[in-house]
């Protein structure tokens, strides 16, 4: 298929500047280091060129409560709607 898959640390700025066709963050609303919310601001223009949308994003996550690590950035992301 001549595909490969990439990776990089969880850090907030770790695809700053990238063109991305697809973004995978897993158990973003358990973060407990960095803040889901700037990593999304960070992520999505890496998946637009102009105006047009070239890639898609995918979170997964389970969250058991919104005080503690990252919940409410979770709950804050998915409220935005984008």
């Amino acid at each position: 298929l001549n595909s490969s898959i990439g990776y990089q640390s969880s850090v907030e700025d770790a695809y700053d500047g990238s063109k991305l066709k697809r973004y995978y963050c897993d158990e973003f609303g358990k973060f407990t280091e960095g803040d889901a919310n700037e990593r999304w601001g960070i992520v999505k223009p890496c998946l637009v060129v102009g105006t047009t949308i070239v890639g898609k994003a995918y979170f997964t996550t389970t969250v058991e409560e919104l005080e503690k690590k990252g919940g409410q950035a979770a709950l804050d992301i998915y409220d935005s709607k984008g």
